[in-house]
């Protein structure tokens, strides 16, 4: 994902899910400062979350799964009041908010959502 998502402060979704992007998630994400949906599941992004994504309060849905992220869910993200649906693989990641928890590409309760 290059760091130019950052420019787009008035983006309200982005849906990434699906499209084989690599590397990590930039910290300009924190510029989203109007995103109320981050999907990007089923890509290769890996490294952490960063404590920057923790302060787009706007979020009520994210999907981060299927991915390889490591660490854990920055704990602003956990305190967003309209946030109701949050999918990651909180067996790879500390996640102490999320609404459902996969367990890898192979599950099939997550293999759908995009």
């Amino acid at each position: 994902i290059p760091t130019e998502i950052g420019l787009m402060s008035d983006l309200a979704g982005l849906d990434l899910g699906l499209n084989s992007l690599n590397g990590t998630l930039p910290t300009e994400i924190a510029n989203l400062t109007q995103l109320v949906v981050f999907s990007a599941p089923s890509n290769e992004i890996n490294g952490t979350i960063p404590t920057e994504f923790g302060l787009v309060s706007s979020l009520e849905t994210i999907f981060l799964n299927n991915m390889i992220l490591t660490g854990t869910v920055p704990p602003a993200i956990c305190t967003f009041p309209n946030l109701t649906t949050f999918w990651s693989d909180c067996d790879e990641i500390g996640c102490t908010c999320c609404t459902h928890c996969c367990s890898g590409p192979m599950d099939q309760n997550c293999s759908a959502v995009v």
